[in-house]
């Protein structure tokens, strides 16, 4: 039988006093499997050995010096959720395993297994909670994906592309996909194309030397029962395959944007500056002159203090538009009673924005413009950067073609004419929580329990915030005498970990995810109703999301197996065991 990636994260609300003792406690007790299941893991016990593993280590700042850790944190995660010197033939069998010692495969070589390490801004709330991620900050720990290289990983060990390397100062970056990333511009056979979306990790400069932190490496099974570091390299970009179920279009997408201004047609612009915008009966105007006095009347509504905002664009070509108008709460806004509307009841839909970018609409900020006069008045410009890569500085090469081509060409083609742009802005701090109305199915939140999901997002960033005061450890023997004890319970070969580690530590199985101060790039393919549809250039949709606490979600239902193994019974129960634990279930009103 087949098995598919485990994911989980384990979240802490003080990092200062959580131990690594306390997290591979967690990890032992909920992420190690029993050694049956990790052979059907291995998919087949006659080439145990010859399917590469690999794991995904996804912390936060507070525990990026764990990563560099080859003694003792590393090497035990590996040990902890791996079996490799167990006899897989024997388990297959029905046998009891005899001994410790290492086997080799039939044919192939010693266990090996790759180890991807990155450092991120923050870990991603669950599903359930995105409806309370909005001004709330990131939770504390460490997220783990685990699974087969050809499942999770993509091209792990080949040379990166020389053009990351001209811009050492851009910080690392994780790209989110589906095994194998495609190039969707040469996708010129397949309508299938996957989304990808990539995270930038976070800057590490004070925590540990390093301007962010992506390090992979290769780790070996030793005869004496420990995993020694056969190959390792800092890179600046990889793959992770998570969007398994996932074939075309942009993920679920949660932006809580609230409304501005109505829809408006682009009369005049030229790469990310919008000159004009018709506004209906008015006729063509300035680009600010709705947007300057709307911002007004919005920071009165929401009683928000007198203070800059941020605004951003959603930006909708004109063929992206239906035949017939979508129906609500998709439906466009085209007079200002409308989105008064949402101010007054504080209601937003988190998946408008998302629908719109399914049709090939570019979400961008806002970040300049208003005031000025003459040909400058009401100037609007907008945020050119769709994708995370060097945006180079705008020159201009007369080789051909007119000065607003090479212009056009250096700062994005965004503003085009005659395409729809409406603008949107953020819930203040100090207004009252909008509600997010969601048009999907809603479920319990004790149904997470029964999903596998990843969910990446965007938090405010907080270079310009003032530290805060790290909490202090207690003075309590029970964290002041931890580290010697776990040393000491080692040497004796007894339990190592915390009995008080779920105090400290929450461990939630199934969910695996990030969030990031930097904005998340989204790069796919857009939807199409026709089955012989083919991929073009045209096709292809670039956006960067900042808005703050928006998410990006896969997110599935557990099969019934993998239901009963992963939640109901522990792995390896007998059939017994999972009849009495299913029917105890159904008893409780779990329904599948």
């Amino acid at each position: 039988m087949d098995v598919g990636p485990r994911q989980a994260t384990i979240e802490t609300d003080v990092p200062a006093i959580t131990s690594k003792g306390q997290v591979l406690e967690a990890i032992r007790e909920h992420f190690r499997m029993s050694l049956r299941h990790w052979v059907k893991f291995s998919h087949r016990p006659a080439r145990f050995f010859n399917f590469g593993q690999a794991i995904v280590i996804l912390v936060t700042p507070s525990f990026a010096k764990w990563l560099e850790d080859d003694v003792l944190f590393i090497p035990r995660i590996l040990q902890l959720i791996t079996h490799p010197w167990k006899d897989p033939w024997a388990l297959h069998v029905g046998k009891k395993s005899r001994g410790a010692k290492p086997v080799q495969g039939p044919t192939g070589p010693p266990f090996e297994i790759d180890v991807v390490c990155a450092c991120v801004d923050g870990l991603a709330p669950n599903p359930s909670g995105i409806r309370l991620g909005q001004g709330r900050y990131s939770r504390e720990g460490i997220s783990l994906l685990h699974g087969r290289t050809g499942q999770i990983i993509s091209g792990v060990w080949e040379d990166e592309p020389t053009t990351t390397e001209d811009s050492p100062s851009m910080q690392s970056s994780l790209t989110f996909s589906k095994s194998p990333i495609p190039d969707l511009r040469e996708a010129k056979e397949t309508r299938q194309t996957p989304s990808n979306v990539t995270l930038p990790l976070a800057n590490t400069l004070f925590t540990n030397g390093r301007h962010s932190t992506l390090l992979v490496s290769r780790w070996q099974a030793m005869p004496d029962g420990q995993f020694k570091k056969i190959r390792s390299k800092e890179k600046r970009n990889q793959v992770i395959n998570v969007f398994h179920s996932h074939l075309e279009g942009v993920p679920s997408t949660y932006v809580p944007a609230v409304p501005l201004t109505p829809i408006r047609r682009i009369v005049s612009g030229l790469g990310n500056i919008i000159r004009q915008l018709h506004f209906a009966d008015d006729g063509p105007g300035p680009a600010s002159r709705e947007l300057e006095p709307t911002l007004d009347e919005y920071m009165k509504a929401m009683k928000l203090p007198i203070s800059n905002i941020g605004v951003w664009a959603l930006i909708i070509p004109l063929e992206a538009l239906p035949d017939s108008p979508p129906k609500p709460p998709f439906d466009i806004l085209t007079n200002k009673e409308d989105v008064q509307r949402f101010w007054q009841e504080r209601i937003v839909n988190p998946r408008f924005i998302g629908y719109w970018l399914d049709k090939g609409a570019t979400f961008c900020r806002v970040v300049s413009g208003g005031g000025g006069w003459g040909a400058k008045q009401g100037l609007l410009s907008l945020d050119p950067q769709t994708t995370y890569r060097t945006i180079s500085e705008a020159r201009f090469d007369y080789t051909g073609g007119s000065i607003e081509e090479h212009q056009a060409s250096a700062l994005g083609d965004i503003a085009k004419p005659n395409s729809f742009i409406q603008f949107f802005a953020m819930e203040g701090k100090n207004a009252s929580p909008v509600r997010l109305t969601d048009p999907q199915p809603r479920r319990s939140p004790m149904d997470d329990r029964y999903r596998l999901h990843t969910v990446l997002g965007t938090v405010p960033s907080t270079v310009d915030q003032t530290p805060q005061r790290p909490r202090k450890r207690p003075k309590s023997p029970k964290y002041e005498t931890f580290r010697a004890r776990w040393w000491r319970r080692r040497r004796l070969g007894l339990k190592t970990g915390s009995p008080n580690w779920k105090d400290n530590v929450i461990f939630r199985s199934g969910h695996f995810g990030a969030v990031s101060e930097s904005g998340l790039y989204l790069d796919f393919a857009k939807k199409y109703s026709k089955k012989d549809a083919t991929v073009s250039e045209q096709d292809i949709v670039e956006t960067k999301i900042d808005f703050p606490y928006s998410y990006v979600c896969r997110d599935h239902r557990l099969g019934e197996g993998d239901k009963l193994r992963e939640k109901f019974v522990p792995l390896g129960a007998s059939m017994k065991q999972i009849g009495r634990r299913l029917e105890r279930s159904k008893r409780r009103g779990f329904k599948s």
